[in-house]
Formats: C-alpha cells, structure tokens, sequence
C-alpha cells in the first residue's frame, strides 16, 4: 500500500473494512441482490476514512490536496491520535472516526490495503469489474512463521480454524469436520490449514479474471522495484522518483526490520529467513497441508533468483 500511496495522485486506505458493514449473502437472494450486496459493500469501502486507516505514516503531501488542506488534514490526524491516546474509554470509537478529505478526489485513484473477508471475494469481485484487485501470496511456510512471530511479539494474536464447510471440501479428517476444535491442532497446523482454505477459494474463483493479478510475495521481495512498476503499468499509474526513492531507501537495510511492522527491511531476508529459522518437522507439516489447496500452483516453481 505505500509504494502506492508514494504516488502523488493515489489516495491510499489502510483496512477500512474493520469499519464497513461486512455484506450479508444468502443463498435465497436472487443474483440482482447479490449483486447489490457487493456494490453495496465495494462503494462503502472506498468512501469509508476512519481515523485507523487514515493515519498511516508517511502522510505525504498529494498533489490533488492544497497545502492548506494537507495542513488541516494531518492536524486532524495529529489531534485525533492524540486524543484517542490520551482518552481513558472509547477508543475504538475514536478509532473509527470518519477524517475529512479536504480535498477533490475526482482524479485521484483510491488504492484500498484490505486483509479481511478474503472469503467473501468470490462474490465480490465478479460484481465490480472496474475494480483492479491485487491478491498478495506468500509461500505458505512464510505466511505460517510470519504469524507465529506476530504472535510471540503480540503483534498478532492467535488464530482459529477456518469455515469447517471449506475445510471437509478439501480435507478428509477422522471424524466429521464439524466436530473439529481447535484444541485438535496445534496453532502451526491452523495457519496453514487457514492459508490452503483462504487461497484456495479466492483462487478458484479469481484466477483468469482480467482485472485481478496475482502476485508471489517473493518475487516483489527478488525485485521490489521492477514488479512496483509493472503493478503501476496494469493499473494505469505512471512510475514517479518519489515512488523509487521511497523503495529504495525501505529496501537499502541490511537486515530484517527491528519492529513487525516496520517498513525498512532487507526484503531478501524477510521473504526467506523461514527456510533458516522453521524447524524441517514444521516446513514438512505446513507443505503437505498447503499442497492440497490449489493456490499451491503459485508455488510449484520456485521464486526467481533476485535480480542484480
């Protein structure tokens, strides 16, 4: 999301959808409702500006928003934050506070970073086909030690298993998949079922379809600058110096980043240190889980050796 948001003309939301409606389909809805439940959805995710996805840092100046605005703006951010850190209750109501834009949005390109209701993408998606959807997939074995240091680091907390309908369709367990607790597994083995669930799906349903792209986490991570572009290209965006100095300043560290959620990293090491830190019983475990879920195509072939 901030490669895009180093654009002069993108405006950029960090997970609004924690406060969006999340849509409600039902199997006795027509394919007209359906349809509306999506649009409705899609429209009230671009328009949402809670504070928690407004305040993302850097907050750069763009060039559809005066020098006043900018000003206005990032006091309100400034203020709100600080108010909300200060305050002894309500902060999730803070949290949510809608930002003004002070701004004419008409020719900026709004860039969402979502990471919930990836199973409601299936419906989604077909029903907004102006609508350009990036799905970002990390090998499954990173995707599982990324989560479990988030956890250690309480930076993420545990994770349950996922629908016990998806799981069955892909999985045949001793006894019926209802039954399943999470207390059968260990929390190595819920994130990958939760990776092979997840990604099957929205591969299933998206793969082909013009207006999504799918996109190996590593190979951004072998050649962040190169696949920025071709992402700027597919979506209509021209490549700008301040999207390139940004990348390469965040990519010039020689080590991994010292916070979780820190943008300056050596992405080399980010995308791979799981191959030297997991253990070769839990690469095993999470490989025959995730092998059964079709996303795992993505990953049949390895990521290309770094470029340079």
């Amino acid at each position: 999301m901030k490669i895009f948001d180093h654009h002069p003309m993108v405006f950029a939301s960090h997970e609004p959808e924690r406060f969006v409606a999340k849509p409600k389909f039902r199997t006795d809805q027509t394919d007209d409702d359906q349809a509306r439940e999506a649009r409705t959805y899609i429209e009230a995710l671009f328009a949402a500006r809670p504070l928690r996805a407004m305040r993302k840092r850097p907050i750069r100046r763009k060039a559809y928003r005066s020098r006043l605005g900018h000003e206005m703006r990032r006091g309100v951010l400034y203020g709100l934050t600080a108010a909300e850190r200060l305050a002894s209750r309500g902060r999730a109501n803070l949290a949510g506070l809608s930002v003004p834009d002070f701004a004419d949005l008409s020719s900026a390109t709004m860039v969402v970073k979502s990471v919930s209701h990836q199973l409601l993408l299936d419906r989604i998606i077909p029903h907004a086909p102006e609508v350009k959807l990036i799905f970002l997939v990390r090998h499954p074995c990173g995707n599982v030690h990324s989560n479990l240091q988030g956890q250690s680091r309480a930076a993420m907390s545990q994770q349950f298993l996922p629908p016990r309908a998806d799981l069955a369709r892909l999985y045949a367990f001793d006894h019926p998949a209802e039954g399943l607790s999470e207390a059968d597994f260990t929390q190595l083995e819920i994130l990958a079922y939760r990776w092979a669930v997840f990604n099957d799906r929205v591969w299933r349903a998206l793969s082909g379809r013009e207006n999504v792209r799918f996109l190996r986490y590593e190979d951004l991570c072998n050649d962040p600058i190169g696949q920025a572009k071709g992402l700027f290209d597919w979506t209509g965006l021209d490549w700008t110096e301040s999207c390139e100095r940004f990348l390469r300043a965040s990519i010039s560290s020689e080590a991994d980043a010292a916070g979780y959620h820190d943008l300056t990293r050596n992405p080399q090491i980010a995308a791979h240190k799981w191959r030297d830190e997991m253990a070769v019983e839990d690469i095993a475990t999470v490989l025959e889980i995730c092998r059964k879920s079709a996303a795992f195509t993505l990953f049949d072939t390895p990521a290309p050796a770094p470029a340079g």
